[in-house]
């Protein structure tokens, strides 16, 4: 029975001390260690997902790009001083 009487007064010590903190802005809150940055994490990921899924559907509902024949350097080129076409 004494060894529950000193752990009560033990806790309820503790209790105060923690109270005390918490009033002088020591502690913010009690609580798991991290849960905001968590939270705030858990929130990003969350909306980078939504950004995904959302580029994922505009892209779907894009018509496919047409072929060309155009390839780079097969063009007309015009010569630097009169504009005519260079051969």
């Amino acid at each position: 029975m004494q060894r529950a009487t000193d752990r009560t007064e033990q806790l309820q010590a503790r209790s105060a001390a923690v109270d005390e903190l918490m009033a002088s802005g020591a502690l913010e809150s009690v609580g798991p260690k991290g849960t905001d940055e968590v939270r705030i994490e858990l929130e990003r990921i969350t909306a980078d997902r939504d950004v995904e899924d959302e580029l994922k559907r505009l892209k779907a509902k894009l018509p496919a790009a047409p072929e060309t024949d155009d390839e780079p350097g097969t063009g007309t080129r015009r010569a630097e001083s009169g504009g005519e076409p260079s051969t």
